[in-house]
């Protein structure tokens, strides 16, 4: 088997996987409720993410086996990117739940968009206003017209 056919594969296994998860996501939920619209039901970010992870699979599955170049980098600076800057940004991800815990949903985005800005170097205009914009996209996004429920602000009890 050539390394192509390998990739392809893989690609082509992982996105009949995230399907055959897809599918079964409203029996692998606890308190699933089929009687509701389909973007208030628990499973519907499962199915979102899910879906993405099934139709990029076979796109790369389809890519690799019709012999695709791929020379472009999914990195957004590729020189500098690197180990340490993963684990950075897995920190501040993983702080960004506390900080939502603390000060709430709308303050966690905007702070943790601010942390990855400073750390990928973002000038400092364009990161507040990108932080404002995103911060304020997701809230509206998530709490009125999803209506996710995020817990109260520790700060605020």
């Amino acid at each position: 088997m050539t390394p192509r056919q390998a990739e392809s594969l893989v690609c082509g296994l992982l996105g009949f996987a995230a399907l055959a998860v897809a599918v079964a996501a409203p029996r692998l939920i606890a308190g699933h409720n089929p009687n509701q619209s389909y973007y208030l039901q628990s499973a519907f970010f499962p199915w979102l993410a899910l879906t993405l992870v099934a139709v990029f699979g076979l796109i790369g599955a389809l890519q690799s086996l019709t012999g695709v170049e791929r020379t472009q980098t999914d990195e957004i600076e590729a020189g500098e990117s690197g180990v340490a800057l993963g684990l950075w940004g897995m920190l501040i991800f993983g702080l960004s739940i506390l900080v939502s815990l603390a000060l709430g949903y709308a303050a966690s985005i905007w702070i943790t968009a601010v942390a990855f800005g400073l750390l990928v170097r973002i000038r400092r205009k364009t990161l507040l206003v990108l932080a404002c914009l995103l911060s304020i996209t997701l809230y509206g996004i998530f709490v009125y017209g999803f209506r996710v429920w995020f817990p109260t602000a520790w700060i605020l009890d």
